[in-house]
């Protein structure tokens, strides 16, 4: 932009003033058929436009940093269009400024940095204290705000107490005390939200809402990847709660855990299994498992297989079962007994029966075993043989038995006549009473509807 500048200044002298030699004459260019201007003339001309340009730029560097915080005591001097600046400043984030602008600016060619920074104490320190004052002096003046802004978020957080604690609404929506209060976290957080948002309204910071919520959607995200399996738990416990597949102290089977239910807690389903020990699982397992609830029906059925020698009369053996099973104490008329052939083998034939039971007052385990003594008992008195796998075995004769006598079978031992409890074993009945009684937080309530 200069050169084409100093060119026309040129011409124009050229115009006005007429060759005065005539070597410089041919080597200018004649436009129009007019006389050119000498190199002498040419280059006073482009030099005072170009002195009149850095002034110009001197002039619009001194009027920016006037006006410019930090700036007013940098001193500036364009030559040619290299600026140099120079003087003190009382940081680098000022010098670095300074040197910026003087970048920035049209006709600027280089920009020299000369400036210092302040090494005074006193002058370094001034500007801080001044801030530190207008901050105190905001502070004050923004504590009436801050109050209000602190008077709306207990308001708010007031009315989510007494939201909560109204049992009406929540009892109308369901009976479920655990969905009861999910309700009333989601209420109460609802009303705290709302608090927080009008709070910062009142400050005038809408900015810090739009960052709080957005950090906020980020540490959801982060934490529903971190706790995935908690938050599945939780919500398979709040829908475990609503069905209700079993209740306390029901006989179950869960993913291959056999035991009683102790409780359903917000995170797991616990058991007391046979042996007394406490099982707990996870209720998203629960809730995606298969179920065995034996306790559903009262009335539960027991088998076992016996087997007989291959030349017995099975029909005898399994009416004999029959109805030995039906006079032994514990089992219902209905459904009968049953009795069937199960297996025909190279050295017994198995037989296979079964009878039901009322649970509320006979035991499984104990009905079982006592069937299947009253069943060998009666077999052993009928003379019905329930053979094992044998192998013959032939040995030299070396007593006095005359060949071909077969040795007297052993007396079988009298039968002794016991009183066999089959009633249900109370034993984790009582371990879970006192379970429930020393700890609480159960979700299942036998007086709401189940599946």
């Amino acid at each position: 932009m200069r050169a084409p500048l100093a060119i026309g200044l040129a011409l124009a002298g050229a115009l006005a003033v007429g060759p005065a030699d005539p070597t410089a004459a041919q080597e200018l260019p004649n436009l129009g058929g007019l006389p050119a201007e000498p190199d002498g003339s040419a280059r006073a001309i482009a030099q005072a436009s170009s002195e009149a340009e850095d002034r110009a730029i001197e002039k619009r560097l001194r009027e920016i940093f006037s006006q410019v915080e930090g700036l007013g005591s940098v001193a500036v001097e364009v030559r040619a269009g290299v600026i140099r600046l120079s003087g003190e400043v009382l940081s680098g984030r000022a010098r670095e400024k300074a040197v910026r602008i003087a970048g920035q600016l049209q006709g600027a060619v280089e920009v020299q940095d000369e400036i210092v920074e302040a090494r005074d104490l006193e002058r370094r320190l001034r500007p801080v204290l001044a801030e530190l004052r207008e901050r105190a002096l905001a502070f004050v003046a923004a504590l009436p705000l801050f109050a209000v802004s602190l008077l709306v978020f207990a308001f708010f957080l007031a009315l989510g107490r007494l939201a909560v604690a109204w049992n009406a609404p929540y009892r109308r929506f369901t009976t479920n005390p655990f969905a009861q209060e999910l309700l009333r976290q989601a209420v109460r957080i609802g009303f705290v939200v709302v608090g927080v948002v009008l709070a910062l309204e009142v400050l005038d910071a809408t900015t810090v809402v739009a960052a709080v919520a957005g950090i906020a959607g980020l540490a959801g995200l982060a934490v529903s990847f971190a706790f995935r399996d908690l938050a599945e738990n939780y919500i398979a416990s709040v829908l475990l709660s609503l069905r209700q597949p079993f209740l306390a102290d029901e006989h179950v089977v869960i993913e291959g855990h056999e035991g009683r239910v102790v409780r359903l807690t917000s995170r797991a389903t616990i058991l007391i299994d046979p042996d007394g020990n406490h099982v707990r699982i996870p209720n998203a397992a629960v809730f995606k498992g298969t179920i065995l609830n034996y306790s559903r029906n009262p009335l539960r059925r027991f088998g076992f297989a016996v087997g007989v020698a291959p030349d017995a009369d099975v029909s005898g053996a399994l009416g004999l079962g029959v109805d030995t099973l039906q006079r032994m104490p514990g089992v219902v008329a209905q459904p009968a007994p049953q009795a069937w052939v199960e297996v025909l083998g190279d050295w017994n034939v198995g037989l296979h029966f079964t009878a039901w039971i009322d649970q509320r007052e006979t035991g499984w385990f104990k009905a079982r075993g006592e069937a299947m003594r009253l069943v060998k008992q009666a077999f052993d008195a009928a003379g019905i043989v329930m053979p094992e796998p044998a192998v013959s075995v032939r040995a030299p004769q070396t007593g006095t038995r005359e060949p071909g006598a077969v040795a007297e079978p052993a007396a079988a031992s009298p039968s002794i006549g016991l009183a066999v409890d089959i009633s249900p074993d109370t034993q984790i009945e009582r371990a879970i009473e006192e379970d429930r009684a020393s700890e609480g937080g159960d979700l299942l309530d036998p007086n709401r509807p189940r599946e």
